[in-house]
């Protein structure tokens, strides 16, 4: 969702901008993280454009396309900086590709905001075109003087979420295909075959034979079929549009069914830590300090018991507990494995290498898994398939057996 607001920053200055965010309260203390003090935050409601309803202008990278443009923003600046390009000169170069299209009028708006004076990641913050992850970073590259070396690890970040998605996709492709298949072979087959049989069919009728039972089913199916083919396209589209707009607007209801599901809930699980994980070593190892990261790092959990938990564990932390401690308190969620790698990371002095570990690990797993499965899953849609196709075709060979039978 996202919030419009009026905040005041440190020097007392009155701004307003907008910020994206699952609920008011998570855009107030993403306005915090942003060094803003909130004045007032609420629900923005402006004219829907076709860029995924958000209002013309607004400049927010969402969406696959919105990844994209993030995607190569980044990379672009990464590259500029570290051949010696100034910021403004490096911003104003990247602002004129046009593969931007209409996010250009975000990344100019960006550029006046450095010349007013505004720093790199404060100017981000108040367009809302990044994550307060990706803020957070950058504000610790310009702490640092390192921020050419941070744009090239958010690049490196953003491209292996990029990679994932894809092989994801890719994975999803073939038994997608089998499912389409599959319905187009039976649409065909009730649609096109069966009417052409019913004929014959209906003679044996005449003489006083009874069809078979799978074979008067299937008539009644062919039939209903013809004359409803449209309600059944509409249906489904209409099942298609209403689930995805309810995902969107029952976030929290979506994301408590996925962790309910046999098997999809540990995997599920298991993505939100690695991206914890990841989230909080990154802040860490580019100088931002445990408590601001792990502010950050709730703000990027999308799922509420986890994202309740992380903020209760900032505030153990901020009372003088360990980070290792604190997770070795919630057993239901952490394995003893996070806690384990969590420890040897701090007795070491090297916190982002253990979280990176962590992070490593459990990619690898949900990564392993998803293959296991799909791997079983396309074998079954296939015999599903073979199935629902051998019972269509069985269903119109037992009158014309019968009728060879009855002939001899």
């Amino acid at each position: 969702m996202r919030y419009a607001y009026k905040a005041r920053r440190s020097t007392r200055e009155l701004v307003s901008g907008a910020i994206e965010s699952g609920s008011e309260q998570g855009a107030v203390e993403g306005l915090m993280r942003l060094g803003l003090c909130p004045i007032a935050v609420q629900e923005a409601v402006g004219r829907r454009t076709g860029d995924g309803g958000r209002r013309e202008g607004s400049g927010v990278w969402g969406g696959r396309r919105g990844r994209e443009c993030r995607q190569l923003f980044t990379r672009q600046m990464a590259d500029l900086l570290s051949a010696g390009v100034p910021l403004a000169g490096a911003l104003r170069i990247v602002a004129q590709d046009p593969v931007y299209g209409g996010f250009q009028q975000t990344l100019e708006g960006v550029g006046a905001a450095l010349e007013d004076g505004r720093a790199f990641s404060q100017a981000l913050g108040e367009a809302s075109v990044v994550s307060p992850f990706y803020v957070s970073m950058v504000q610790s590259g310009e702490a640092s003087g390192r921020l050419p070396e941070v744009m090239e690890r958010l690049s490196g970040l953003l491209e292996q979420e990029e990679e994932m998605r894809a092989r994801v996709r890719a994975s999803l492709a073939y038994p997608v295909l089998i499912v389409g298949v599959g319905a187009l072979s039976v649409g065909l087959l009730l649609g096109l075959v069966v009417p052409r049989l019913e004929g014959l069919f209906t003679s044996e009728i005449d003489t006083g034979r009874v069809l078979p039972v799978a074979t008067q089913i299937l008539l009644a199916a062919s039939r209903a079929f013809r004359s409803w083919w449209w309600a059944v396209l509409v249906g489904v589209a209409l099942a298609a549009v209403l689930g995805a707009r309810y995902r969107q607007t029952s976030h929290a209801w979506w994301l408590r069914l996925r962790r309910r599901l046999p098997l999809v809930g540990s995997l599920v699980m298991k993505r939100q830590i690695a991206g914890l994980a990841r989230t909080v070593g990154a802040l860490v190892a580019n100088g931002v300090e445990l408590l601001p990261a792990l502010g950050v790092a709730a703000g990027v959990v999308d799922d509420p018991v986890l994202r309740g938990e992380v903020a209760l564990m900032r505030d153990e932390v901020a009372g003088g507990m360990a980070l290792s401690e604190s997770v070795r308190r919630r057993p239901a969620i952490f394995p003893r494995f996070v806690g384990s790698m969590v420890a040897v990371g701090e007795e070491r002095g090297r916190l982002d290498d253990g979280l990176f570990k962590v992070a490593l690990a459990y990619e690898r797993d949900v990564e392993r898994a998803t293959k296991i499965a799909l791997g079983l899953l396309e074998p079954a849609l296939v015999l599903m398939l073979g199935l629902v196709v051998g019972c269509v075709t069985m269903a119109m060979l037992l009158p014309i057996v019968d009728m060879s039978l009855a002939v001899r």
